[in-house]
């Protein structure tokens, strides 16, 4: 049967950098010449991929294997062992009936036998080592996984730490156990007390950005990972069973130390829970351009909420034609433009501004002195519990009970001091940055503003758009600033998504 064929495939896979892949390709390679094939009748194909995990489609060895039978007319496939194939009996069988239909001899080096006979046939006998060795892949495979699972499950028991992340505000010693980090547990302990307080999760993210702590976050970023640490029962010393992290496991979860009270994040859950249930008010997108684009008839356009656009009809000679105009493109273009102009004007009530960021950042002092003294109280308190109990003026749980109590206290001012203490490095931070010389430093405070103070600038510093629809998907755009009585002109079009200036 070979004699009829002209070429042979060697298929060498590996699946770690450890194994060697030049070795088994020189094997294979003897085999091959051995078996009267040439070099230029030597088809080689080679691999580095899991023979465990990928799916028959997704095997770029196998794949080329079959595009060889198929194509370049292979009569004989050598391999050095089975699993160089996959160790999934599925993919096996596949690719043993695929080679039986096409008459290709498959010869397996280890342990060594053809799988069909010099007459076509399947040889029953290497059959049976076939099937015994997928068996015992098969088996192999489950052994492994059992092997990890438990080795996996006694370090989680360990509480020690076995791959995947590290929830933030802690972090690893050599020993591989968790231990807190202060600086990120000081903003763990801050975003749950503003979010208590009042403060929506994006004011907390844009907080957090503005005052360093976060300053390669964007807003986005910021306000879901603020979310995640809300939602995180880690932070209370209870294992999370959610797959917070990846490459962490499912079905278990890692013991942190606790960095809030158990009330603190129950308080933070029913804040939570309540402004998503009572919030009566629908919370709406705000366009930036809304109410100032016409048509050249002084027709307002309006925003098309379906469709993401600003739109309107034109009737022309009793034809009703749709003008619409795409949101991103049109408030994206005309907020830069509106903060180019803002950032332009050298009238900055900057003194004014920080007279009073100043002024607040006094009144925040002065309550951290205060609950520094409240501190103080009940470490003394704590200390003077602990000096009853040794005179034999208590019993052991009544001074248990009472020092409970008093470090519950304790930690909800710590609390209250950690974000009195951020609240004073975000105000710093605007001064240095909202009041900045800096054009850049300005541009990124401007950035930083919600859809809604965007929208009062756009407002402050753009009269009015007018459109002219010059074709499908193309308008004319003249925009009226309050700087200028001139009318700027602009090419709009749709397909290219560009803005750009009509110079004349």
């Amino acid at each position: 049967m070979e004699k009829e064929r002209k070429k042979c495939v060697v298929l060498a896979r590996v699946s770690t950098g450890l194994q060697d892949l030049d070795q088994q390709r020189e094997v294979l390679i003897k085999a091959a010449h051995d078996r009267g094939y040439t070099d230029d009748n030597i088809l080689i194909i080679e691999d580095k991929e899991s023979g465990t995990y990928l799916q028959e489609e997704e095997r770029n060895g196998l794949n080329r294997l079959k595009e060889a039978v198929l194509n370049e007319g292979v009569g004989q496939v050598i391999v050095y062992e089975l699993s160089r194939i996959a160790r999934v009996p599925k993919i096996l069988y596949s690719i043993r009936d695929f080679l039986l239909e096409r008459q290709v001899q498959l010869t397996v080096l280890n342990p060594s036998f053809n799988l069909i006979k010099p007459d076509g046939t399947l040889d029953e006998s290497s059959n049976v080592i076939f099937s015994l060795y997928v068996s015992m892949s098969e088996n192999e495979n489950y052994l492994r996984k059992a092997r990890f699972a438990r080795g996996r499950a006694k370090l989680f028991a360990q509480n020690r730490y076995c791959g995947g992340g590290t929830a933030y505000g802690y972090y690893m010693d050599k020993d591989y156990n968790f231990l807190i980090n202060e600086a990120e547990a000081e903003v763990v302990r801050y975003i749950f007390a503003e979010f208590i307080s009042g403060k929506r999760t994006e004011d907390i993210g844009r907080t957090l950005i503005m005052n360093g702590t976060w300053p390669e976050f964007k807003l986005t970023t910021a306000r879901n990972k603020v979310r995640h640490i809300l939602h995180n029962c880690v932070y209370i010393g209870e294992r999370s069973n959610k797959n917070e992290y990846a490459n962490v496991h499912v079905k278990y979860g890692y013991s942190y130390p606790p960095i809030i009270t158990k009330e603190t994040y129950d308080e933070a859950a029913k804040t939570s829970e309540h402004r998503a249930k009572y919030n009566k008010i629908k919370t709406k997108h705000t366009y930036l351009c809304r109410g100032l684009i016409y048509t050249q008839d002084r027709q307002p356009f309006n925003v098309h909420y379906s469709h993401d656009c600003y739109a309107r009809q034109i009737v022309k000679d009793g034809v009703i034609t749709d003008f619409n105009l795409r949101i991103s493109m049109i408030d994206g273009f005309v907020w830069d433009l509106a903060k180019r102009l803002r950032l332009t004007r050298p009238d900055k009530p900057v003194d004014t501004v920080k007279a009073e960021l100043e002024s607040k950042i006094k009144e925040l002092e002065f309550n951290l002195a205060s609950v520094d003294g409240e501190i103080e109280q009940r470490n003394e308190k704590i200390r003077r519990i602990e000096m009853r109990y040794l005179n034999g003026k208590i019993t052991e749980s009544d001074a248990d009970r009472l020092q409970e109590t008093a470090r519950s206290e304790l930690a909800s001012l710590d609390e209250n001091r950690s974000a009195i203490r951020l609240h004073i490095q975000a105000l710093k931070g605007k001064i240095d940055v909202l009041l900045s010389d800096d054009d850049k430093a300005s541009e990124t405070a401007l950035n930083l503003l919600t859809d809604e103070e965007k929208a009062v600038i756009v407002k402050q510093e753009i009269k009015q758009i007018i459109a002219v629809k010059v074709g499908p998907g193309k308008a004319t755009l003249g925009i009226l600033t309050n700087e200028s009585d001139d009318v700027a002109l602009y090419s709009y079009v749709s397909r290219d998504k560009t803005i750009t200036p009509i110079n004349f």
